[in-house]
């Protein structure tokens, strides 16, 4: 929003600046015009002035300084166009003077403005919000008190933050309370069972198994189609086998009924096998892609290590291969190295787990 308001206010200052072009513009055009009548033939100066009045130009500040600027200081002859202009502007209240003072006052507090907005568009590119976001943020105040929460990365903890708004969303408890609750099951949680570290981390309780404990103590009110996508989030597994068998009967029923019933009763009896073969294969396959459309992916939680690993969390990353030949070999030590290299940390180690290629037989002699 901080953008869009920067951005109008650049639209505006530019249509302002565009409308004062094209009357300075069409002042520059009557002044060269006088000049040009002055030079030529001083006693037609009248009919130009004639002709400039009929136009009727806007008496607005940028054209009568562009005016005076052409005609101010050029001989006599051109006075009269100046006292014309003088004369017209009497009835506002205004003067040459005045006029020019405010058009070159409004032109610097244009480019002022241009200036800011473009410097203000600069600085909120280069503002990190997300750090803005949760410094103000009471809900990541109170998750923080997790002891896992803060050590993992902003996609993940703004993803927890985002469940803590769903769940507030379906109760009448607001997102603070919310976020407590969740903070209290796992501490409670930690007491009581140290060892089981899952349940330690509020991440259990908001989009873990957990969350349906959440919910529970949160009070929340779901309606028909929530109760719905909860009952098939609850019972994927349940609902995937009981889909893959009612479009397989399905199938395999409408299939059943086209076979003629003079055939012999082995006959039938493969025809049957091959029948719940082939439409089981189809039922599957639809279900899985009805699973694909209805099924969203969901973003596993992660640790920030942008800055490095921690000692607590060291790691070495184990490459199991056979060795075949020589070649195969040297081209091992130069992926690893490649993996390093991307991957260079004073905590993150890499090896290979090799071993020559098994014998063709149990036991081998050695000659």
């Amino acid at each position: 929003m901080l953008r869009l308001a920067l951005l109008e206010n650049l639209r505006r200052v530019a249509a302002r600046i565009a409308i004062d072009r094209i009357d300075a513009a069409l002042a520059h055009h009557w002044a060269t015009l006088i000049i040009e009548t002055v030079e030529r033939d001083p006693k037609d100066l009248v009919l130009t002035m004639a002709d400039m009045a009929r136009s009727k130009p806007p008496m607005v500040s940028a054209f009568v300084a562009e005016f005076a600027r052409r005609l101010q200081w050029k001989g006599l002859d051109l006075s009269l166009p100046l006292t014309w202009i003088e004369q017209h502007l009497s009835g506002t209240g205004h003067n040459i003077n005045s006029m020019v003072l405010a058009e070159n006052q409004q032109q610097a507090a244009d480019q002022l403005s241009v200036s800011n907005s473009i410097s203000s568009l600069r600085f909120l590119a280069k503002t990190d919000w997300r750090e803005f976001v949760e410094s103000i943020s009471t809900v990541e105040q109170v998750l923080r008190e997790d002891i896992i929460y803060p050590t993992m990365d902003f996609h993940t903890r703004d993803n927890y933050r985002h469940q803590v708004e769903q769940i507030a969303k379906k109760c009448d408890l607001p997102e603070l309370d919310v976020a407590r609750i969740a903070l209290e099951l796992s501490k409670k949680s930690a007491s009581k069972n140290p060892k089981d570290e899952k349940r330690r981390h509020v991440g259990y309780f908001l989009i873990g198994k957990g969350v349906s404990e959440t919910e529970r103590i949160s009070k929340i009110k779901e309606n028909f189609s929530q109760k719905l996508a909860r009952f098939g989030r609850d019972g994927k597994a349940g609902l995937y086998t009981f889909s893959s068998f009612i479009l397989t009967f399905g199938i395999g029923f409408a299939l059943w009924t086209q076979v003629p019933e003079t055939l012999p009763v082995w006959l039938r009896i493969i025809t049957g096998v091959l029948i719940v073969l082939s439409s089981s294969h189809l039922a599957l396959a639809l279900v899985n892609w009805f699973s694909t459309l209805l099924v969203v992916p969901k973003q596993l939680p992660r640790l920030d290590y942008s800055l490095g690993v921690p000692n607590e969390s060291r790691t070495m990353v184990v490459v199991p291969t056979l060795l075949a030949d020589r070649g195969q070999v040297e081209k091992l030590l130069n992926d690893i190295e490649v993996r390093y290299l991307g991957n260079n940390g004073l905590n993150i180690l890499f090896g290979l787990l090799t071993d020559f290629r098994d014998a063709p037989e149990e036991k081998n002699a050695t000659r």
